[in-house]
């Protein structure tokens, strides 16, 4: 009975002995420094601990417009630069895919543009409906403006001197550049764009 209490006792003093070294090392670092967690700052899907917020779309959205931009300025330089206006056929497979190509930039840039940029927006739509135009008259000064426009738009942007006054976000004001070539391109032929709308929503 003596030997069986002694055991008894033995084992008890090892096991609380295990029981407190354990109690002793755990959520301690190597270091020895207790580990507690911190509650202080909640973490949320869209969220990283100690970061800002993701950007929202809309927002990332709206940096893309000068890329586009400036993709349609460097087809327009390809196509009409270095005296290739001269050679521009308009039947062409290269003319029509540069069309293609540049309308939808000019598209894409004006719909990641906000509200708020007004000036921005009025270039993108001349511009674009001038392209229409020069393509519907197969007219080389059309794309010339359109051309000088971007041209403009696109330097004003990046904070480079412009060379036309065919912009009217770049000058903040109608020039008599942008009157007499801009406005009064449009306000001639901007019946044929109004028709060929009428034309593709009611096929003969």
């Amino acid at each position: 009975m003596k030997n069986i209490n002694r055991s008894t006792i033995i084992f008890s003093i090892f096991g609380f002995a295990f029981i407190a070294f354990v109690l002793l090392t755990i959520d301690k670092d190597p270091k020895g420094q207790t580990i507690k967690e911190d509650t202080s700052v909640s973490v949320s899907i869209n969220e990283t601990a100690n970061q800002e917020p993701a950007t929202p779309v809309v927002a990332s959205k709206e940096l893309d417009y000068k890329g586009e931009i400036s993709s349609a300025h460097h087809k327009l330089n390809s196509l009409l630069g270095y005296g290739r206006d001269q050679k521009v056929d308009f039947e062409s497979s290269t003319y029509h895919t540069f069309y293609l190509d540049t309308f939808n930039l000019l598209e894409q840039a004006r719909s990641s543009t906000s509200s708020s940029m007004e000036k921005v927006n009025i270039d993108l739509e001349n511009a674009l409906t001038i392209l229409q135009i020069a393509n519907l008259k197969k007219d080389l000064n059309g794309l010339l403006y359109t051309h000088r426009i971007i041209h403009d738009l696109d330097r004003s942007l990046n904070g480079s001197k412009i060379d036309w006054g065919y912009s009217y976000h770049a000058e903040g004001k109608e020039t008599s550049a942008y009157k007499r070539h801009v406005i009064s391109y449009i306000n001639k032929n901007i019946e044929l764009v109004n028709k060929d709308i009428e034309d593709e929503k009611n096929p003969s």
